[in-house]
Formats: structure tokens, C-alpha cells, sequence
């Protein structure tokens, strides 16, 4: 993709393919965003990185690999994925943005509110598309609650459960890692404002919060949302349940099945269970979003640095309450 078919020259614009380079390539999430965007038409790879060479290996044959930046000024390219760790996401993106490049980076967007401000900031000066993974804004559960609760239905709660036996991170603690999911979800499907944040939490193998109990407060509602966390359970959970002032409970757990489950607490009558679409493939849809939100200049859209930041400040938020002992945070 020639500089000046770019989105800074605005409209919807034609343009060849759209070149791409993947930074953490090795890991199984770098790895999953390569097979995918070698899928798309639209795309053509021209360059992989990863800190450990013999990750690379398997893409000496189709790709140009490198262990270090030097893939920002050797490599010709449109856009970069940067699927690494948390606290590098904050220089590798900036100097992405610097050089020219759209963004797509792996969640959280950084680890501080101020940071992740500043490349908000550099992607508007630089007029390029800057946008955070949130896979599970493109899953059919979500989909499937996004559209139940703007059939203006009386919500009184929800819970979002997500669990796994690790990964016993000392990089970074159980809401940087598990809660961005559940907040940008929250974030997308809620028609409330957040007031702020309230949590607790515990540390069992390393000196970092290994589980946690979040309470989202809204404004001017009575409505609230739960959210628990862990690397403390034998088994993995991707739950979310929704509560109706009627005594309706609609759930799903992605982690088990494709299903939602409806019943009511008041007699006890289940409905269903209904079976969600299996064809979506939420991580290509993803991808395949980005990649029109570059060719048709979509700036301001569903997972952009706006989205991104918001997670942000619920993460930090949850964190200083933690160590506050339960203390509301404002968000």
C-alpha cells in the first residue's frame, strides 16, 4: 500500500494490499493473528519479529523474520500487530505510530491510563488507526447480549465470571490479564456510565493479585456488575450472566458450551437452551474490521484507543482499590 492511498488523505479510498508486520510472532496469540491475516486478501505479510530466533523458524520460508525493531525501518509496511507482553506495549506502539504505521495491539493497550492518553494523542496527530484487541466484542455470546439488552429490557445486575489454573504471571496480575475481556464487554453491551470501582483481592503463589471480586458502579442506576477472576481454579470459565428485575436469568458459558440458558428464579422454569451461531469466527471477524476500518478511515470505532483507554482506567481503578481495601474508585 503506496503512503498516499493512506487514511490521512481521508474518504473511502481503493488501495492494494495492505502490509503487515506481526511483533511477537512466536507466542500462541502472535501465532493465531498470523494464521488469520494469511487468510485475508486484503493483507500480505512482509514481516515477522520475535525476541527468541528459534520461534521464527517455522516462517523463514514465508516471511522475512527479525528479533528486534530493526522491522520498523527494514520492512515495508502499512500496519503493525504487536501481540507481546503488557509492559512493552506502550514504546512499541509509539514507535509504530512514529514511523507511520496503523496499529493493532494486543489488550491491555498499556498498563497506565497516562500512557495509553499519550498514544491516543500521537495516533490523532499522525491520523492513523489505533485499536486494541478485544476478540470477545466479535464472539456470538456477546453479540447475542448486546442485542438481548438493547431490546429495552429492566437489567438489575450482571456477572462475569473468567477463570484458568494460571498462568501465575509475574509481570503483570490477574486483572491486567483476565479483566480487560470482561470490561471491554461490559464497556460495549452496558447503556450506563461508570461511576467507578470497587475490589478485592488475594495473592497465593507470587506477590501479585492471583484473584479478585470487582463491583462496577453506575451512574444514576441502581444497576451494577460483577466480575470475578482467577488463575486459582482447577477449571477454566468464560461465564456471563445476566439478571432481569423479572427474576429472569439469561446465561452462557463459552468455555463449556454454545449455548444460552434462560430461566426464572420465581418458578423455577428454564427456557431452552438456545444454540449461538458456531460459524462466527471472532478473531478473523475481528481483523477483517480493522482492516476496513483502515481502508474506509473509521478512526473512531468499536475497539479504538477511546475503548482501549476506558479498560485502562477500570484496570487501574480496581488495582487502587485493591490496596485501598475495597475503596470506591471513581473512574
Amino acid at each position: 500500500m503506496k503512503k498516499e492511498n493512506s487514511i490521512k488523505d481521508g474518504g473511502n479510498i481503493k488501495m492494494s494490499r495492505i502490509k503487515a508486520i506481526v511483533i511477537g510472532a512466536g507466542g500462541y496469540w502472535g501465532q493465531k493473528i498470523i494464521s488469520n491475516l494469511e487468510n485475508i486478501p486484503d493483507v500480505e505479510i512482509t514481516g515477522v519479529c520475535d525476541i527468541n530466533p528459534k520461534a521464527l523458524d517455522k516462517y523463514r520460508n514465508k516471511h522475512q523474520c527479525f528479533t528486534n525493531l530493526d522491522i520498523l525501518s527494514k520492512v515495508e509496511s502499512d500496519v503493525s500487530f504487536i501481540i507481546t507482553r503488557a509492559n512493552t506495549h506502550f514504546e512499541l506502539v509509539k514507535e509504530s505510530l512514529l514511523k507511520g504505521n496503523h496499529v493493532f495491539v494486543e489488550k491491555p493497550m498499556t498498563l497506565d491510563a497516562n500512557t495509553s492518553s499519550e498514544l491516543i494523542e500521537l495516533a490523532r496527530t499522525t491520523n492513523r488507526v489505533l485499536s486494541v484487541d478485544h476478540t470477545f466484542l466479535f464472539t456470538p455470546e456477546v453479540k447475542f447480549f448486546k442485542d438481548y439488552i438493547t431490546n429495552d429490557i429492566d437489567i438489575k445486575s450482571i456477572e462475569l465470571k473468567r477463570t484458568n489454573n494460571g498462568p501465575f504471571s509475574k509481570d503483570i496480575n490477574v486483572i491486567e490479564d483476565l479483566c480487560p475481556h470482561d470490561f471491554s464487554i461490559l464497556n460495549y453491551i452496558i447503556p450506563y456510565n461508570i461511576e467507578g470501582i470497587s475490589a478485592n483481592g488475594v495473592s497465593v503463589i507470587n506477590n501479585v493479585i492471583e484473584r479478585a471480586n470487582i463491583t462496577i458502579h453506575y451512574k444514576n442506576t441502581d444497576f451494577k456488575a460483577f466480575v470475578y477472576v482467577s488463575w486459582l481454579e482447577q477449571n477454566k470459565s468464560r461465564e456471563i450472566k445476566l439478571i432481569e428485575s423479572n427474576g429472569r436469568e439469561t446465561q452462557n458459558d463459552s468455555a463449556v458450551d454454545n449455548l444460552i440458558r434462560t430461566f426464572f428464579f420465581n418458578n423455577n422454569i428454564h427456557i431452552g437452551p438456545a444454540p449461538l451461531d458456531n460459524s462466527i469466527q471472532s478473531l478473523y471477524s475481528e481483523l477483517l474490521y480493522f482492516i476496513d476500518c483502515i481502508k474506509h478511515n473509521r478512526i473512531n470505532n468499536i475497539i479504538d484507543g477511546q475503548h482501549g483507554l476506558q479498560v485502562v482506567k477500570m484496570i487501574n481503578a480496581a488495582n487502587r482499590s485493591i490496596k485501598l481495601n475495597g475503596h470506591m474508585i471513581y473512574v
